[in-house]
């Protein structure tokens, strides 16, 4: 194997001269996680969550006259085929109603001025289905909303995924925490499908700052993450009993850390990239009558 590739380490014998290279596996094979963590855009881009309070929520005006001035049951259909049947009030939809649009979504719920507020349900056809409060026309509180095959749980702001909640994709992952405008955002935990898991925190989508990493195998990472990648200190073991505690970038031991293996093995001092960087030769004496530390450009 060569000394140098990417992810390998390698590790000081006690008692024995030399630098030898650890076999493949002893040390987790851990991935470096380069890419950020799937958010509900990039997983589940149809229907995406977001557009959905503002396109499909696109309401006719209604008739000056439409339920009178004292307020009754009414129903009415536009010429492009959307229609609504309920409770309306000077001209304004108010009170409980049903309004369907041409392409057979539909919002069932309690109108407030015209506009969609308390609690309904929006669907749309062998699509998304809402189910929770409206504020101003738009998904707003605890509700839950199911979308391309996954499925979201727990609290809206203005028609987004903004604070704590649960999201279960269609692939078998799942994350509850805190969310910000759509993204996991705070304090969170990630489970992948094969078992794999990640809590700690996040911004903007991806792990950043403090957590801790698991895998079925045994193997387990305590420390710092930017942007999805181990970046700065952590502790890294392996599923047999190894141990890297050091500094971490781009996903690899790099800077100053210790490694020992399962079997006692040890090294310390500085890894680069996953490698460890024997100390070189010692500097030669200086020649006799020169003086300490010149500068070559002065002599």
């Amino acid at each position: 194997s060569n000394p140098e590739e990417r992810g390998a380490l390698l590790v000081h014998s006690a008692g024995q001269q030399g630098i030898t290279m650890l076999a493949r596996g002893d040390i987790a094979e851990i991935p470096p996680f380069r890419k950020r963590l799937p958010t509900p855009e990039a997983r589940a881009p149809a229907p995406a969550p977001a557009p959905l309070p503002r396109t499909e929520f696109a309401l006719r005006a209604t008739p000056a006259d439409l339920g009178g001035k004292h307020g009754r049951h009414a129903t009415f259909e536009w010429p492009c085929g959307d229609a609504y049947d309920g409770w309306a009030a000077n001209g304004k939809r108010q009170g409980r109603g049903t309004y369907t649009f041409a392409n057979g979504a539909t919002l069932e719920c309690d109108w407030v001025e015209d506009a969609p507020g308390g609690r309904g349900v929006f669907k749309v056809p062998r699509g998304a289905v809402y189910r929770g409060p409206f504020r101003d026309g738009l998904f707003h509180g605890k509700g839950v909303l199911k979308f391309g095959g996954n499925t979201y749980r727990g609290a809206f702001r203005a028609g987004a995924f903004h604070g704590s909640g649960t999201l279960a994709l269609a692939g078998g992952d799942r994350y509850e925490g805190a969310f910000r405008n759509h993204r996991f955002h705070g304090r969170g935990a990630y489970f992948w499908k094969s078992g794999q898991r990640y809590e700690g925190l996040f911004e903007d989508g991806a792990m950043t700052g403090r957590g801790v990493a698991s895998w079925p195998g045994g193997q387990r990472y305590a420390g710092d993450y930017v942007d999805g990648r181990r970046e700065g200190r952590g502790d890294l073991r392996g599923g047999a009993g190894q141990r890297y505690r050091g500094e971490f970038a781009d996903g690899y031991p790099h800077g100053a850390g210790r490694f020992a293996s399962s079997n006692g093995k040890f090294v310390e001092g500085t890894f680069a990239m996953g490698a460890f960087v024997p100390p070189g030769p010692a500097p030669a004496p200086d020649e006799p009558g020169s003086p300490p530390n010149a500068d070559p450009e002065e002599t």
